[in-house]
């Protein structure tokens, strides 16, 4: 009989799980909208195949210490303390990075920016709405300050060098407010 840590514990990664495969068809949606001229920024496979592959890593280390689900007596919890353990040092983590790697997308496009997130609002904003442009190298990111919010773009994410091209163009830089 299934405990109540063991059914919290799956609960969480079924949610994990279908937060993922959601924000990964809803960029999806997004990316089908752009049109042949915009430049795409997204993370590329490498980082999400490091995703995919540490979470395959950890299904054989459970498949296989488990003996193929047979015995799972050193894998059910025994108190919430555990649960919490492995929530918070291997599924949170995994979950929002994938998350993120999978949901994230940028369009460059002639007239501004389109920006989706799986974690806020998506919106466009156009190149003159762009108020200032800063880098936080603690945090290997760019945010990009607009009248509609904020968009942050990370290091790791593939097509920056025309974003940068498209930002020396006039705009303002770290700290500079434009007017």
């Amino acid at each position: 009989m299934a405990t109540t840590e063991t059914l919290v514990t799956i609960i969480v990664l079924i949610v994990a799980f279908a937060h993922a495969v959601a924000s990964t068809l809803r960029r999806k949606r997004f990316h089908s909208e752009a049109s042949e001229a915009d430049e795409i920024m997204a993370y590329g496979w490498a980082w999400k195949g490091f995703v995919v592959g540490v979470a395959l890593a950890w299904s054989v280390l459970f498949l296989v210490t488990s003996r193929g689900l047979q015995n799972l007596s050193g894998w059910i919890p025994s108190n919430f303390a555990i649960v919490g353990i492995i929530i918070v040092a291997l599924v949170l983590p995994l979950w929002a990075t994938a998350v993120e790697f999978f949901g994230a997308e940028y369009q460059l496009t002639p007239g501004g920016i389109r920006k989706h997130s799986p974690w806020t609002r998506n919106f466009f904003v156009r190149w003159d709405e762009i108020r200032s442009v800063k880098y936080v190298p603690t945090g290997q990111y760019t945010v990009i300050r607009t009248e509609k919010g904020k968009i942050r773009i990370h290091d790791w994410i593939s097509g920056k060098g025309q974003l940068f091209e498209a930002l020396r163009q006039g705009l303002p830089s770290e700290g500079e407010e434009a007017s």
